[in-house]
C-alpha cells in the first residue's frame, strides 16, 4: 500500500512536469489548454480529496486529524466541482466562466481549508508563548495586508471600478492570507500526530495558490491580458503539494510520531523576514511613485541594507540568548545523576499529560516504580555502587518505553513514567517486560523492581493519580518474611 500512494505522488508530479514541457514548446494549443489544465485540475484535486477521506477514515487517526482531513478533504473536493463548472462555461457554452458559479466553489475552499488547519491536532502553547504567538499572526497579516493594498486595492481605488470580479478577484488571495496565517501560527506549537513534513508540505500547497491567486487578482485590477496556462501550473503544483502531505500522513500513520516540534529559527523566522519584505515594499512604492534624485535614491538604499543589517545582528544576538535559555532550562528539568527528566518537569508534564488526555478522550496510564532491595545493596557497597546502579537502571527503563512516553526519576530509587494513549492491558505488558529486564541484568546484585500502576478515570487531577500509583506500588511491593 505504501508504494502505491508513493507512485501516485510520483506519476502526479510527472504529469505536471510533462504539462509544463508542453507549455512552452510549439505543440501548445490555446484551445487545448482549458480542457488539459482543467481536467488535470479535477483529476487532481479528486485525488486528494479522495486521499484526504482516507486519513479520515484511518483507524489510528485521533479525532482532531481525522476531523481536519475531512474537512481539508471537502475543501479541495470543492475546488474540483468549481474547475469542471469553470470548464463547462468556458468548452461547451464558450462564454466568460468569470465572474460566475464556478467563484462560489472556489471560495467555499476557504473557510473549509481554514476550519480543517484549524483542527490540526496541537499541543497547547505555554501561557508566556501565546502573546507571542498573537503577534507574530499580527505581523502576518499586517504584511499580507499593506501587500494586497499596494498592488491590488490602491489599483482598484485608482481606476474607480470596484467590478465584481475585481471584488472576487481580491477575495482570493484575502482568503489564502487568513489560511496561510492560520497554518505558520501552528509552527509556533508542538504538533500532535502530524508531521513538521505534513505542515510545510500544506503551507507550500497555500504560498502556491497564494502566488497564483495574486497574480490573478493583479492581472484583473490593472485588465492586464495574460494567459491561463501558468497559473493553472501553480494550482497543479498546490495540489500536488497537498497530496504529497495526505500520503504523507497516511503512511507515517502507523508509526508512533507523538510531539513534532520545530526549530527556533522556523519559529521566530517571520520576525525576521516580514519587516525586510516590507521594507522592501516601501522601497519600491518610493522609487516607483516619486521623482528621487540620486542622493535620495542611494540614501534609500543604504537605509533598506542597514535596517537588514541590524536585523541580523539582532537574529544572531537572540539565537546565543536561546542558546544560553536553553541550556539553563536542560539544567533545570534534568536530573544530574541519571540524566533523566527531574520531578519538577514530571509534575508540569503530567498536568499537560492530562488535559491533553481529556481534550482528546484519549487513555493515559502512570506507573510508579521503586527499586526492591536497593537500600540493603547501597548499605552493603556504598553510595557511589549505588549511584551506579540508578544510572544503569535509568538507562535501561528508559530504552523499553516508547518515545511519546516521559520517564522521570522521582526521587531516591523511585522512577514514574507517563504512558500517554495506553489502556490496562499494554500498561500491564510493558509493567512484566521492565520487572523482566531489571531481574535479568541484576540478577547478581538480587534486585528488582515493583511497579505501581494507575489510569486516569474522569475527575481525577494529577495529584489524585499519583496517589492511586502510590497505594498500588505500596501493595506490588514483596512481602518482607
Amino acid at each position: 500500500m505504501r508504494s502505491f500512494f508513493i507512485g501516485l505522488v510520483t506519476v502526479s508530479a510527472v504529469g505536471i512536469a510533462a504539462y509544463t514541457v508542453w507549455v512552452f514548446t510549439q505543440a501548445y494549443s490555446p484551445e487545448m489548454e482549458a480542457i488539459i489544465s482543467s481536467g488535470g485540475l479535477i483529476l487532481l484535486a479528486i485525488t486528494t480529496a479522495a486521499l484526504g477521506f482516507t486519513v479520515a477514515i484511518h483507524k489510528n487517526a485521533p479525532v482532531r486529524l481525522r476531523r481536519a482531513w475531512l474537512l481539508m478533504g471537502l475543501a479541495v473536493l470543492s475546488s474540483a466541482i468549481a474547475e469542471g463548472i469553470w470548464l463547462y462555461y468556458d468548452v461547451v457554452l464558450k462564454i466568460n466562466p468569470y465572474p460566475s458559479l464556478a467563484d462560489l466553489f472556489y471560495l467555499i475552499f476557504y473557510p473549509l481549508m481554514l476550519y480543517g488547519v484549524l483542527n490540526l491536532p496541537f499541543a497547547p502553547p505555554q501561557k508566556e508563548r501565546e502573546a507571542i504567538l498573537g503577534l507574530d499572526m499580527s505581523i502576518m497579516m499586517v504584511l499580507g495586508g499593506l501587500f494586497l493594498w499596494y498592488f491590488i486595492l490602491a489599483q482598484i481605488q485608482k481606476a474607480g471600478t470596484g467590478s465584481l470580479g475585481d471584488i472576487i478577484a481580491l477575495a482570493y488571495p484575502l482568503a489564502d492570507l487568513f489560511v496561510l496565517a492560520s497554518l505558520v501560527s501552528l509552527i509556533q506549537r508542538d504538533l500532535e500526530n502530524v508531521s513538521r513534513v505534513v505542515l510545510m508540505l500544506l503551507i507550500s500547497s497555500i504560498v502556491f495558490t497564494a502566488i497564483a491567486d495574486v497574480l490573478f487578482a493583479i492581472f484583473q485590477a490593472y485588465s492586464f491580458p495574460f494567459v491561463m496556462a501558468p497559473l493553472n501550473l501553480l494550482w497543479m503544483v498546490s495540489f500536488w503539494a497537498m497530496m504529497f502531505a495526505a500520503v504523507w500522513q497516511i503512511t507515517h500513520l502507523s508509526a508512533d510520531q507523538g510531539i513534532e516540534r520545530f526549530s527556533p529559527f522556523m519559529r521566530s523566522a517571520l520576525v525576521y523576514i516580514a519587516p525586510i519584505l516590507s521594507m522592501g515594499l516601501a522601497f519600491v512604492a518610493a522609487v516607483m511613485l516619486l521623482k528621487l534624485s540620486p542622493r535620495i535614491y542611494f540614501t534609500l538604499i543604504g537605509s533598506f541594507a542597514l535596517g537588514t543589517l541590524v536585523l541580523i545582528r539582532q537574529y544572531f544576538v537572540l539565537r546565543d540568548n536561546r542558546r544560553l535559555y536553553g541550556r539553563m532550562e536542560t539544567l533545570a528539568s534534568t536530573d544530574s545523576l541519571t540524566g533523566l527528566y527531574n520531578r519538577h518537569y514530571f509534575n508540569e508534564s503530567l498536568q499537560r499529560e492530562i488535559k491533553r488526555t481529556q481534550r482528546y478522550e484519549r487513555g493515559l496510564v502512570l506507573l510508579l516504580m521503586d527499586l526492591d532491595n536497593f537500600k540493603s545493596y547501597n548499605d552493603t557497597y556504598g553510595h557511589l555502587k549505588g549511584d551506579e546502579i540508578l544510572k544503569d537502571v535509568a538507562a535501561l527503563l528508559n530504552s523499553r518505553i516508547r518515545t511519546t512516553d516521559l520517564l522521570a526519576r522521582f526521587g531516591g530509587d523511585e522512577f514514574v513514567a507517563i504512558l500517554p494513549e495506553t489502556d490496562t492491558t499494554q500498561a500491564q505488558v510493558l509493567i512484566q517486560q521492565l520487572k523482566s529486564a531489571v531481574t535479568t541484568k541484576f540478577v547478581r546484585e538480587r534486585l528488582g523492581i515493583s511497579v505501581g500502576i494507575a489510569v486516569l478515570q474522569p475527575g481525577m487531577t494529577a495529584e489524585s493519580l499519583l496517589s492511586e500509583a502510590d497505594r498500588n506500588l505500596y501493595r506490588a511491593k514483596p512481602v518482607r518474611a
